[in-house]
């Protein structure tokens, strides 16, 4: 017979749906039935009974009794073309009651603010009111909703008590149904109009007494056209909102977060009139909140808080700082307590392209961090500590250098006012400093360096025992240029939460792990494990493996002032006797695996771990090392190398008279005396690792003042394999026999008598014929001619002497004493310097036991040499990869 038509109208919020449904039956003649609107909303509970609310102003689900002030008129008179405003953000559904009214006297059961069932009363609006409501011009609409708060004050006024009768909430609620369903919902956007002036007139008419009652009515129409598509409705709407709020006062703050919600979108319109209405009706309810801030749950708003601030809306960004700090100048709300709920969202707007808003965020920052120096802390838990480090440390890694800038200063700060109740993130916040002190910008570098003294000196005052691998990792991490193979709940909450920023710090520092790690930052690394190794020597011990790599490739760093930091540090791990042939000995497998940095820093490494180490023990750690390896052509010239250095450091010159006096001890067989173990096997030592090259083997006899076993070694050069290399060496030896190293072996060469040293001769003779026609000839050539001048001088004058002298010996006495004493003389110079006739078979057999090492080193070189060739004339220039 006819068409019965269910509209259906639903918004979406945070909280939930509402639905908004009207009936209407069309095709029957001379027959219409139309319902009015009714709200269907998540938040209703059904009943035999009724439909109740569960949550209206009071805890019980009752509204709020309160008395306050008087409400003011409605807001001044506007044109319908009137100014805008602006606006921002989304809804948050208010918690309603169904009603259900009709002009007739139709009924149902409701409950209202949890009062009985009833049935709602006959409204009858006349024909003028609802023409001015749903009329275009604004002082017409203004003049029904006069007559609206008219009627409601007739209404309520005959009451003879405080509370409303049941008739007269009857037809509140009838009326604001009306008014919600068939103006406010309309399709009309000039009876919507109508309808918020005349919601605003109920409250207005009603009275601050009544009006928090009727809250759940009068509210969710209103928010509603807050996304009203025509400008003006937004405009009445938040007209009608600021009209209501003036007049129920603090009971609106039961409705705060879906207020909150309105106000956002407002202040994201982009609208002018609506955002200035806005900002009238934010100070409203500002003023509301610190009035009444005893009944405003700040738990509750600080979730929404947090949604909106991860919008980049700079309208409403602005708007959240502004209450940001509107609450904070509360006294009875502590905002510190939610701080790490917002802090990061405060820290986002630093970056923000419009300057005022930098500058509310910064002064925001600035005012919270100056409470947390004045409170010393005192009100955070570990929890919200680690949480609020957390975001310091990520946006210390920010791209915009205002928010680097400032949470290392709150770092900076951090670390002053809490001390040691950051010792479970000591190697998080150690991280981004170490980081930030190559910051581009140099007041991020200057702050960071200050925090990072700060640290250094807690770390090493902490007396609280704490964990040293996250320190570790993120100094090796920081250290190396290239990737190194590498109470109750509380309490428990606080663990789980320290314990997963120190890991995240540790991932990151492995994942920048392959980045080129600048000068500033590896060198305040080193400094850190200097100082971790002094205040822990022993713990320290156990992560010597995990040090080291890091540390061996900072020494391929191009700057020396690195480097000389770095070598300090080793050699303060190699002073500990059991860590320091493992340490030289990494350096050694360092040199064989890069040789490029052997070549250009291999001598500068030594050189200096001799002055920061003992020389001797140093060469004699290398010369081990040396010896065990099987690569022959690596061992050459590491001993060519260790032989240079020996022969021309200043610093070793000590180390050089230790050398002569040890081989006088292995002579005399006796190698615990004059010394004792400190000399013992020097000169063997050495001379076995330096057997694998002939020439220093022949430079350490001549250094050592081995005169008979380097002219030994001479004569057995001839079947050495002799190259061009072998050549250049040679002249080299005879180069630094002029150099301060041999100055003594030159004084040797003018001794007569039983001081001469024929083995001497004999070994410069055998070198002189090695070299070709060369300079290094010549100059040997002249030394030995001068010497065999004064030779040849001294024999022709003694000869000349012997031939005129008188025969007999009586008439003579003075030329014989004279003669004894120059061979007494003689004789007791060579006592210091030569060994005794009764340690000559020692010295004989030492010489014979070294030669014969020679000898097979050099057969092993040469049939190594010989197996090379062979093995490259077979696979070519592949055998050597």
């Amino acid at each position: 017979r006819g068409v019965l038509i269910l509209h259906l109208y639903n918004t979406v919020d945070s909280v939930g749906d509402i639905w908004l449904y009207r009936l209407e039956l069309f095709g029957i003649p001379n027959f219409s039935l139309r319902s009015s609107w009714g709200i269907w909303g998540k938040t209703l509970v059904m009943s035999s009974e009724g439909v109740g609310d569960i949550s209206s102003g009071g805890g019980d689900g009752s509204p709020m009794k309160t008395s306050p002030p008087v409400a003011d008129p409605l807001m001044s008179k506007s044109q319908d073309d009137g100014k805008g405003i602006e606006s921002g953000g989304s809804s948050q559904t208010l918690k309603t009651q169904t009603s259900r009214a009709s002009l007739g006297a139709r009924s149902t059961d409701s409950k209202v603010g949890g009062a009985k069932a009833m049935s709602y009363a006959n409204v009858n609006l006349s024909p003028a009111v609802t023409r001015a409501l749903s009329d275009r011009s604004y002082e017409k609409r203004k003049s029904g909703a006069i007559e609206i708060e008219k009627a409601i004050r007739d209404k309520c006024s005959h009451q003879a008590d405080s509370s409303l009768s049941m008739g007269a909430e009857e037809y509140v609620v009838t009326l604001v149904n009306i008014l919600t369903m068939d103006y406010a919902c309309s399709m009309n956007s000039s009876q919507r109009k109508g309808g918020l002036i005349g919601l605003a007139a109920v409250a207005l008419g009603l009275g601050p007494v009544d009006t928090p009652k009727f809250l759940q009515y009068l509210l969710p129409p209103v928010l509603k056209c807050f996304d009203d598509p025509e400008v003006r409705v937004r405009y009445y709407a938040c007209e009608a909102l600021y009209n209501i709020a003036k007049v129920a006062r603090r009971h609106i703050l039961a409705y705060f977060n879906a207020l909150f919600d309105g106000l956002c979108k407002l202040f994201s319109d982009v609208d002018v009139d609506v955002k200035n209405g806005a900002q009238l009706l934010d100070r409203l309810v500002k003023e509301i909140v610190t009035e009444n801030c005893d009944t405003f749950q700040i738990e509750m708003f600080i979730p929404l808080l947090e949604k909106y601030l991860k919008m980049t809306n700079p309208y409403i960004r602005q708007f959240l700082i502004g209450w940001i700090l509107a609450l904070d100048a509360v006294p009875d709300i502590d905002m510190l307590v939610h701080l790490p709920r917002f802090l990061d969202g405060l820290f986002n707007m630093l970056g923000d392209g419009n300057r005022e808003i930098r500058q509310q965020a910064d002064m925001a920052l600035c005012r919270f961090l100056n409470e947390i120096q004045e409170c010393n802390g005192d009100k955070f838990e570990e929890r919200h500590l680690v949480a609020i480090c957390s975001i310091l440390i990520s946006q210390s890694a920010s791209m915009q250098k205002f928010n680097r800038l400032t949470a290392i200063s709150w770092l900076h700060q951090f670390i002053e006012i809490f001390g040691e109740r950051l010792v479970m993130i000591y190697a998080s916040i150690l991280g981004v400093l170490l980081k930030c002190l190559s910051d581009s910008e140099a007041e991020i570098k200057t702050v960071a360096d200050a925090a990072n003294d700060l640290l250094l000196e807690l770390v090493r005052s902490t007396a609280e025992p704490f964990a040293l691998k996250p320190l570790i990792v993120v100094v090796t991490t920081k250290l190396a240029s290239d990737p190194v193979s590498p109470s109750g709940v509380t309490n428990q909450t606080t663990a789980s939460n320290a314990d997963q920023l120190q890991n995240t710090a540790q991932e990151n520092a492995r994942r920048n792990s392959s980045q080129p790690v600048p000068l500033p930052t590896r060198q305040a690394a080193l400094r850190w494990i200097s100082m971790l190794l002094d205040k822990f020597p022993d713990d320290m011990a156990d992560h010597i493996s995990r040090l080291t790599p890091s540390m061996l490739s900072a020494l391929s760093d191009p700057s020396d002032e690195l480097v000389l930091l770095d070598l300090e540090v080793l050699a303060r791990i190699a002073r500990n006797t059991k860590q320091m042939d493992e340490v030289i000995g990494q350096v050694i497998q360092l040199f064989q695996q890069d040789r490029i940095l052997f070549d250009n820093r291999g001598s500068f490494v030594i050189r200096k771990l001799c002055v920061l180490l003992e020389p001797r023990v140093v060469y004699l750690i290398l010369a081990k090392a040396v010896g065990k390896e099987c690569d022959l052509e690596f061992s050459h010239l590491m001993v060519q190398n260790l032989n240079l250095i020996l022969l021309t450091a200043p610093e070793l010159g000590a180390f050089r008279n230790t050398l002569q006096q040890s081989w006088l001890e292995c002579c005399e067989g006796n190698n615990k005396t004059k010394g004792g173990a400190k000399n013992e096997c020097v000169f063997t030592t050495l001379y076995k690792t330096w057997c694998f090259d002939p020439v220093a083997t022949l430079s350490l006899c001549l250094l050592a003042q081995s005169y008979d076993l380097s002219s030994m070694i001479v004569t057995r050069l001839a079947s050495v394999n002799v190259s061009v290399g072998f050549l250049m060496e040679v002249d080299k030896l005879v180069q630094l026999l002029e150099s301060p190293a041999f100055l003594r072996l030159r004084l040797e060469l003018v001794n007569t008598g039983y001081e001469f040293r024929p083995s001497l001769l004999k070994t410069l003779y055998g070198l002189l014929m090695i070299l070709p026609q060369s300079t290094a000839y010549t100059t040997l050539s002249n030394r030995l001619n001068a010497a065999s001048s004064m030779h040849l001088a001294i024999t022709s004058s003694t000869a000349l002497m012997d031939r005129y002298a008188p025969t007999d010996h009586k008439e003579n006495p003075i030329r014989n004493i004279f003669s004894r004493q120059r061979k007494a003389s003689n004789a007791d110079a060579s006592a210091d310097t030569t060994p005794s006739s009764s340690n000559s078979k020692q010295k004989q057999v030492v010489e014979a036991e070294l030669l014969e090492y020679f000898i097979s080193i050099q057969n092993s070189v040469v049939q190594n040499v010989q197996n090379s060739i062979h093995a490259k004339s077979l696979f070519g220039n592949n055998f050597n990869k």
